[in-house]
């Protein structure tokens, strides 16, 4: 799933939740309060032993000596660096590697791991002896991780990381691959919107000393000053073979300075070309130029995937106006047309009829001219103009391709890579798109669909990996089932945005950051983080402006933020930005919510719930006097808006 860029809001950004922990102990996804802010009481204990990696799954060992003890203590009175020893009847157990749903019941329920006092306790208990017969693990840990938050212990997402990490432990293997990077110097190109701030947290209780080159003007030259990364070198990132050579030079320095470089990466889609070059001159781990080329060139991976022998749609690429109607006999109808260097769905739009076709590709090509680069992630312009960022024509090219409609439900698999052989798949949902723009709306994780159906689609996005000759990473792969089979619609360089960490980490316990990270300083590929069952059940909406206007105020999921089945509910928008609804372009995401439930169809109807009950406040009219801001301004505030 891809992501929009997250506004401002009262000076701080929406950030993912970060799912890592601190000091050996444990560290919980920083939630929202009810008003917008993060609480970050457990973030305070940040120091980290060199001989306590951070653990893939959301939480460390902590939490394997007593679960009752940990949480009849506050979270945050854990003391920096505790590291309690895993009991050694999980590794006797062959419980490490994945137990039974009777096994891991009777761990749970224990007196030595589940020492819950009270009532509560005796619930708890009960409960779980009862559902071990006829429930999975997913069940099982969002029903232990409601009951305790119900219980106000803390919230469903800190939760539900303790009892993914209590399924799901690290083996010594894991842990040795994450000791084997720490210290290594990693230069980020681009830190991406400051919702990605987590990432260079994950790394830096990793133990990476971390340089970002970004613009002069980047939030992220802040996180020198908490100690989070170690250097930021001030640098405009534009047009590829320019940015590559003044980026040799400063890279030069770091490792001069530094007096080693190990890794050289990006999670922007855009920078991925330009890393593979860096990569290849400084002899560091990665993948080539032509594979990333290749993958960030939509026509030239339909021709590679056609190469490969792997099933592709009907295509044309539209270069200049003479060839629409060439493109439109070759294709057909339903068709869509979409930039071959896009991103975020931006300029993706369905074409029915013949006579659609000109204006829909003038259209796409307008909004590609005004389109802006700003921290690495493509945004839509405005009528009023933009100065914030750089013109995306300095980074793509506005050709426009056009490929047959593919019809039935879309899927993002995220695919793990390395040295060649992949070694991790997962597989998400995704819901119907709003079309004719394809703005997504929501996502589940694991797949509802028939199992033979999710085989081909993992093994298709796998095999397009191979097709395009990627060998070393985080891959993000978008595909759909159609009335034909599995089809593939895009492969993404590096991890997908939106909830793809989130969803991965708590439903199968792997982090694909520290994955990339591993893989990006030269670490090993691990043999195996293919899980046989979901640890929990996890569905999410990123809520759509139904109509124009404004935005009056950001109170409409107020009644929710305490609901203990909820991971988050926050707004991706701020009081008097001007929104997009479906009838005059891509709609405005207004608002993000998640939670875990006993199983993901109850959860889907939860969400859906959500959305069913909030009454978005938008006006047609806003005073400026009143709201502080000229016309431009709230023009300005809304980037997707032309």
């Amino acid at each position: 799933m891809t992501s929009q860029p997250i506004p401002m809001q009262n000076g701080s950004p929406h950030a993912s939740p970060s799912l890592g922990p601190t000091g050996g102990g444990t560290m919980p996804i920083p939630m929202r309060n009810s008003h917008g802010s993060f609480s970050n009481q457990f973030l305070r204990h940040s120091s980290q032993s060199a001989t306590s990696p951070m653990p893939h799954s959301s939480l460390s060992a902590s939490f394997a000596g007593s679960l009752g003890g940990f949480i009849k203590g506050s979270f945050c009175s854990m003391p920096a660096g505790y590291t309690p020893e895993l009991p050694a009847s999980w590794t006797s157990s062959g419980f490490y590697k994945a137990g039974s749903t009777a096994e891991i019941t009777s761990l749970l329920v224990s007196s030595s791991m589940m020492s819950i006092d009270g009532e509560l306790g005796e619930k708890i208990q009960c409960g779980l002896r009862k559902k071990h017969h006829d429930s999975s693990r997913a069940s099982m840990s969002s029903y232990l991780s409601a009951e305790l938050a119900g219980s106000g212990r803390g919230s469903v997402a800190e939760l539900t990381s303790l009892v993914v990490e209590h399924l799901q432990p690290q083996s010594p293997k894991q842990l040795e691959r994450q000791r084997s990077v720490a210290g290594s110097v990693c230069v980020f190109i681009t830190a991406g919107y400051a919702g990605k701030q987590f990432i260079f947290e994950i790394a830096c209780r990793m133990e990476l000393r971390v340089v970002i080159i970004d613009s002069e003007d980047s939030w992220s030259r802040s996180l020198v000053d908490d100690g989070t990364i170690e250097d930021f070198i001030p640098m405009d990132i534009g047009e590829e073979l320019t940015s590559f050579n003044t980026c040799v030079a400063a890279i030069a320095e770091v490792k001069a300075k530094f007096g080693r470089l190990d890794g050289i990466v990006s999670f922007s889609e855009l920078a991925q070309p330009l890393v593979a070059r860096l990569t290849d001159h400084f002899h560091l781990p990665g993948n080539t130029y032509e594979a990333t080329a290749t993958a960030r060139d939509k026509y030239k991976s339909r021709l590679a995937f056609e190469k490969a022998g792997l099933p592709t749609p009907k295509n044309y690429l539209i270069v200049e106006e003479e060839d629409i109607q060439k493109a439109s006999d070759h294709v057909g109808y339903p068709a869509v047309i979409k930039p071959i260097f896009g991103a975020a769905s931006i300029g993706v739009v369905r074409v029915d009829r013949a006579e659609e076709l000109p204006a829909r590709w003038q259209a796409v090509r307008q909004q590609l001219m005004s389109a802006r680069v700003v921290n690495g992630a493509l945004q839509e312009g405005t009528a009023a103009g933009d100065a914030e960022g750089l013109g995306a024509v300095d980074w793509i090219d506005l050709s426009i391709m056009m490929e047959s409609y593919l019809d039935g439900p879309e899927v993002d698999v995220d695919v793990i890579i390395g040295k060649g052989k992949c070694y991790y798949s997962a597989l998400t949902d995704n819901w119907p798109t709003i079309e004719p723009y394809f703005n997504e709306t929501g996502s589940n994780c694991p797949s509802i669909l028939p199992e033979h159906q999710q085989k081909e689609l993992v093994d298709l996005a796998v095999a397009s990996c191979h097709a395009l000759g990627l060998q070393n990473g985080v891959f993000h792969v978008e595909g759909k089932y159609t009335s034909h089979g599995p089809r593939l619609i895009e492969v993404n360089c590096r991890m997908g945005g939106g909830p793809v960490h989130v969803c991965n980490k708590l439903v199968y316990g792997v982090d694909l950051v520290v994955e990339q990270l591993i893989l990006s300083c030269g670490g090993e590929p691990a043999e195996s983080l293919n899980c046989t069952e979901p640890l929990c059940n996890i569905a999410e909406y990123s809520m759509n402006a139904p109509r124009s206007g404004y935005i009056a105020h950001t109170n409409f999921l107020d009644e929710w933020c305490d609901n203990p089945n909820l991971v988050y509910a926050r707004p991706l928008v701020v009081p008097r930005q001007l929104v997009c609804g479906p009838q005059d372009g891509m709609p405005t995401w207004l608002c993000e919510v998640m939670c875990t439930a006993a199983t993901v169809e109850e959860g889907i109807r939860f969400v859906k719930q959500i959305e069913a009950t909030c009454a978005f406040p938008i006006v047609d009219v806003l005073d400026p006097h009143e709201s502080g801001m000229s016309p431009d301004d709230m023009l300005l505030g809304n980037p997707q808006l032309l």
